[in-house]
């Protein structure tokens, strides 16, 4: 009986543990603003528990994006709107952020819960992402649109292979399909998903590359057009450059002076 009455605790006190550990749903609070078609969302939630193994962060999450109004249905495309009881969704293939609130002149806040999607496990276990995948990892998915078709997208691209923690740094970060097209059409078509990353998240655009190349950077590496581009060197600058007899100057030379103009 003693026996019996030990495993019984034994097991009531890891049940007990379990809940704690793992959430039964995730919610918190959301501000927003609209402006010219786009909506800034910000999410603020609780970390769970098992979140942070060392324990040495016990603060909330805050995960932001903007996306496009049609993103997210039962808002109306306006800057101006108000509205006292809003209620508009943020479906992902992960699963579904509900929220509830008010606007007033297209500034917003409120509440939010999120279901995660039942097939969404099997669907990514079936792409080989086996690790576990509660309900907290499946919000964070969500939130920045990590899915299938983004993973199969990237692996058209070339992009195979990658950690679940990759690829959700490189969405989160902005690599589209479209900006990873834009850099292969400037002729980098072997960078890392790294690269792509650290130069999207320094405003390094395909666009930024074909004007830079076009006054006589074309040798240039992604890590030369960082830094280009960090330090202030646009098209404008390089021409009056030109103007003051640096017909020829190259990044070592552009840096510098951009860094004290």
């Amino acid at each position: 009986m003693r026996y019996l009455t030990s495993l019984f605790l034994l097991a009531l006190h890891a049940a007990i543990g379990a809940a704690q550990q793992a959430p039964a749903d995730v919610h918190g609070t959301w501000t927003a603003e609209i402006h010219a078609g786009k909506v800034n969302l910000q999410t603020r939630t609780p970390a769970p528990p098992d979140s942070n193994r060392s324990g040495d962060w016990n603060g909330d999450w805050s995960m932001g994006q903007t996306m496009p109004v049609d993103d997210l249905p039962g808002l109306p495309n306006s800057d101006t709107f108000t509205l006292a009881n809003a209620k508009f969704d943020l479906r992902r293939e992960a699963g579904t952020v509900s929220f509830e609130g008010s606007f007033r002149d297209g500034r917003g806040a409120g509440l939010f819960t999120f279901a995660p999607r039942a097939a969404y496990a099997a669907e990514m276990k079936s792409l080989g992402y086996n690790e576990e995948l509660p309900i907290w990892r499946q919000y964070q998915l969500a939130i920045h649109d990590v899915g299938p078709k983004y993973i199969r997208d990237l692996k058209a691209e070339g992009y195979d292979k990658l950690t679940l923690d990759q690829i959700q740094r490189a969405r989160t970060h902005g690599v589209t399909i479209d900006y990873i097209r834009e850099l292969k059409g400037q002729g980098f078509k072997v960078a890392t998903i790294e690269e792509l990353t650290r130069t999207r998240d320094h405003g390094v655009t395909g666009e930024f590359v074909k004007t830079m190349k076009a006054e006589g950077f074309s040798g240039a590496t992604l890590e030369e057009f960082v830094r280009l581009r960090d330090h202030g060197v646009n098209q404008q600058y390089i021409q009056e450059m030109k103007k003051a007899g640096f017909a020829s100057a190259s990044v070592e030379d552009m840096v510098p002076r951009a860094i004290t103009a």
